[in-house]
């Protein structure tokens, strides 16, 4: 499993390799399945951490009333969260 941001998380599975967004603190039901909302299913890391950002923004946009400016600014809030955070990942 890996954390990501806030509360979500990736969650990698083999054969075939396969991605799981997840939102959630990672309980486990009796039978050690995973009980948190699953977002999406994933090739690849990277197409994983990409619909993660999309959820971000999503998630933040749907609180409330915006004017399409506050909108924009709300996106380039999340993205720029986003990419602090990649950034900070020494690859």
């Amino acid at each position: 499993m890996i954390k990501v941001i806030d509360d979500w998380y990736i969650e990698i599975e083999s054969n075939p390799t396969n991605y799981t967004l997840r939102r959630g603190i990672g309980s486990k039901d009796k039978k050690g399945r995973c009980r948190d909302k699953v977002y999406g299913y994933y090739g690849s890391l990277g197409n994983a951490l990409k619909a993660l950002r999309k959820e971000i923004a999503t998630d933040e946009l749907s609180q409330g009333f915006r004017t399409l400016s506050e909108a924009i600014r709300t996106i380039k809030e999340a993205d720029a969260r986003f990419e602090k955070i990649i950034s900070a990942i020494d690859v």
